[in-house]
């Protein structure tokens, strides 16, 4: 598990990189607390990340089109900045 979660191995994460983490806090399957404490890690090397929650359940059932438009958003940033 260990090999496979990364808030074991955060400062190992390439720092010229950023991640966005999307978490539902009616999950029942994956608890969102751990997206929060995924962010927190982050947080303490100052690493480029953006946490977004969602109030919805672990397929973001009711949420696809504000998930999808997150996500395009925060990739068009991301690549455009990156330029």
């Amino acid at each position: 598990m260990e090999k496979r979660s990364a808030i074991y191995w955060f400062n190992e994460l390439n720092k010229n990189s950023s991640l966005l983490i999307l978490c539902g806090t009616k999950d029942k399957q994956v608890n969102y607390k751990q997206a929060e404490r995924m962010a927190e890690k982050l947080s303490s090397i100052n690493y480029n990340y953006e946490l977004k929650e969602y109030d919805t359940d672990h397929f973001f059932a009711d949420k696809k089109k504000e998930l999808n438009e997150t996500i395009i958003n925060w990739f068009d940033k991301k690549l455009k900045n990156h330029n």
